[in-house]
C-alpha cells in the first residue's frame, strides 16, 4: 500500500510539472539592433574633439607624441598637471624639455569636465606621483561619470585603475599593470597594441617615438581608437539576431553589417577587419557563456554566424573586432536576447498526461479493491 500512495503522489506531481510548461515554440522574431556607440562629440570630425591630457612632474616623452598626434589631427588639447607649478619639468634621463600646462590639477574645476571628450594619461615616470593623488582620483571619477573616453598608455594605466570602474572590460596587456587591472575586475588581452571597450581605451607598453622607453608605444593606434570612441565611430553598424525559437536550446543566427569607422575623418587611416566574434553574456556575468566566430563568406562586409544557447536567461551580446592595426574594438550591448524555460509540444503534454491519467485511474481502482 505505501508504494501505491507514493506512486500516486509522484504521478500527480509530474502531471502538474507538465502542465506548467508553456505552449509550443514558434520561430522568434528577427531583431535588428543599432549598437549605442554614440560618443560625446556631436559633430563627426576630429577638430570637434577636446582632449584633456594629464601629466605630472618629470613626465615621459610619450606625452609629446600624444599631444602632437592629436594636434596634428586638428583636435584641441588642454594640459593639466598634478605638479605644484604650471611649468612642468620633463624626465631626468633626457634633455630638459619643460612645458607649460594650462591648469593645475589642485585648482582645476571638475564642473568643467563635461567640456572635454577625452581624458588621456600618457606613459612616463609621472605615474608614481599621480597614482597616489586623491585629486587625480577625483578627476578620473568625474571624467568617467561625465562619459569621457578615458585613454592611457603603458604605465599610465596605473594612474586610472584604482579610481575607475572597469569591471568586466577588456584592456591592453602591459606587464606592470596586469595584476592591478585583474584586481579591478578588468581583463588584460595579449597580442593587441590597443583595446577599446566602452569608454576605456588602453595601449600597450613603450615610450616615445624617438626618445624614452625600451620599445615604441602604440601611440598612434591608441590615439586613433580614442578619437573613434569619442566620435562614436565603430566597425559595427547593425547587429541582427534571428532566433529559431524562444526556448532553451535555441539557435541564434547573428548578422553584423560593418562600416569603415575612419571613413571621412581627416587624420584617421582606414584599416581592415582581421576577425570578429559574437559573445553571449548572461546578464550580471562578465564571462561569456557562448563565443562564436563571425565570418564574411561573401566578402560583402556582412559577418554571420550561429550558436545554440542551452541555458534559459537574459543575454547581452557583445561584438569583438580585431583589425589590421592589431587593435581590438569591443562593442557592448550590441544586442539582447531572451531564452525562456524549455518547452514541450502541446500534443506530447496531452499524450503523456492522458497516459499518466489512465495509470492513476488503474492505481486508484486497485487501491479501492484491495481496501475492500
Amino acid at each position: 500500500m505505501p508504494m501505491n500512495r507514493k506512486s500516486l503522489v509522484f504521478i500527480l506531481a509530474f502531471m502538474m510539472f507538465l502542465v506548467s510548461y508553456q505552449v509550443p515554440n514558434t520561430p522568434g522574431p528577427v531583431q535588428v539592433f543599432v549598437p549605442d556607440t554614440q560618443g560625446k562629440v556631436l559633430a563627426q570630425d576630429i577638430d570637434d574633439i577636446d582632449a584633456l591630457i594629464l601629466i605630472g612632474d618629470f613626465f615621459g616623452w610619450n606625452f609629446f607624441d600624444v599631444r602632437d598626434i592629436l594636434l596634428g589631427w586638428g583636435a584641441d588639447v588642454t594640459i593639466v598637471t598634478g605638479g605644484a607649478t604650471l611649468t612642468v619639468p620633463s624626465c631626468l634621463n633626457r634633455p630638459s624639455s619643460p612645458i607649460t600646462a594650462g591648469y593645475l590639477l589642485s585648482t582645476f574645476d571638475l564642473n568643467t569636465i563635461d567640456n572635454y571628450d577625452i581624458l588621456f594619461v600618457p606613459a612616463g615616470g609621472q605615474w608614481q606621483a599621480l597614482s597616489i593623488s586623491s585629486a587625480v582620483d577625483d578627476l578620473v571619477i568625474a571624467a568617467q561619470t561625465a562619459g569621457l573616453v578615458i585613454a592611457s598608455i603603458c604605465i599610465g594605466h596605473r594612474v586610472i585603475i584604482t579610481p575607475g570602474e572597469w569591471e568586466g572590460l577588456k584592456v591592453a596587456h602591459y606587464t606592470q599593470s596586469v595584476v592591478q587591472w585583474t584586481s579591478a575586475g578588468a581583463i588584460p588581452v595579449t597580442g593587441m597594441f590597443s583595446v577599446s571597450d566602452s569608454q576605456l581605451v588602453t595601449g600597450g607598453g613603450g615610450g616615445g617615438l624617438t626618445e624614452g622607453g625600451y620599445t615604441v608605444a602604440p601611440t598612434s593606434e591608441t590615439c586613433a581608437m580614442a578619437a573613434k570612441a569619442a566620435l562614436g565611430r565603430s566597425f559595427v553598424e547593425t547587429c541582427t539576431v534571428t532566433p529559431s525559437s524562444s526556448g532553451a536550446g535555441t539557435t541564434f543566427s547573428v548578422s553584423i553589417e560593418t562600416t569603415d569607422p575612419a571613413a571621412g575623418i581627416i587624420g584617421l587611416t582606414s584599416t581592415t577587419i582581421d576577425s570578429m566574434e559574437a559573445c553571449f553574456y548572461l546578464q550580471g556575468s562578465n564571462t561569456s557563456a557562448h563565443t562564436i566566430p563571425l565570418t564574411d563568406t561573401d566578402s560583402d562586409g556582412t559577418y554571420t554566424g550561429s550558436v545554440s544557447v542551452s541555458a534559459a536567461g537574459e543575454y547581452n551580446v557583445a561584438i569583438e573586432v580585431t583589425d589590421s592595426d592589431q587593435t581590438l574594438e569591443v562593442v557592448r550591448n550590441a544586442a539582447s536576447v531572451t531564452v525562456l524555460l524549455p518547452q514541450l509540444p502541446l500534443e506530447m503534454i496531452l499524450l503523456i498526461g492522458g497516459a499518466l491519467g489512465a495509470v492513476v485511474v488503474v492505481i486508484a481502482v486497485v487501491f479501492f479493491l484491495r481496501r475492500r
